[in-house]
């Protein structure tokens, strides 16, 4: 039964990847050539957009968010690997699920509030210059928390399934 849900999740997780980092690249896009233009506007035509400094700062938010899920799935966030790597295999693995597990308990908690945010201040207030409703950015936070929540539970099943997993020792070393 546990095989059967992990294939499934794992395929849920597969598309929404896929589909958030299409989102990603269409709001990167879309932040460059807004920036770009209210650059030309400014200092070519002498005039301002009201909107061109708010609508890149809120894709921002959104982009963060969703971009965080991303690099859960890649396991690419910030982790203290070095340390990891010197504990015996069996350690490192318990080391790990309770690392997530920590995770896990903190999106809950960012998910919990985010809504609980969203849903009683979103409509209160508006946007400066767009006067959309900070509904629609503030749940940026709640959803993004839910897909690193999927995509943790997902990674976390497919290393403990792995009969060839060595933990942290394992990655590929990501030099920045």
């Amino acid at each position: 039964m546990a095989g059967a849900f992990q294939v499934q999740l794992d395929r849920v997780c597969a598309v929404l990847d896929r589909w958030t980092l299409m989102i990603c690249q269409v709001v990167l896009a879309a932040m460059t050539i807004i920036a770009c233009f209210e650059v030309f506007v400014r200092y070519v035509l002498a005039q301002s957009l009201p909107w061109a400094e708010e609508v890149p700062k809120y894709l921002m938010i959104w982009m963060t968010f969703l971009g965080a899920s991303l690099a859960t799935r890649r396991d690419m966030h910030v982790g203290f690997t070095g340390f990891v790597e010197w504990i015996p295999l069996r350690i490192r693995r318990w080391m790990l699920l309770l690392g997530r597990l920590l995770v896990l308990l903190f999106l809950y908690y960012v998910v919990r509030w985010g809504f609980i945010l969203t849903f009683s201040m979103g409509f209160v207030s508006v946007t400066a210059a767009l006067q959309i409703p900070f509904f629609w950015i503030f749940l940026s936070c709640p959803l993004g928390g839910c897909l690193m929540m999927l995509q943790l539970l997902s990674r976390t099943m497919q290393d403990f399934t792995d009969p060839h997993w060595h933990g942290a020792a394992s990655l590929p070393s990501q030099e920045v």
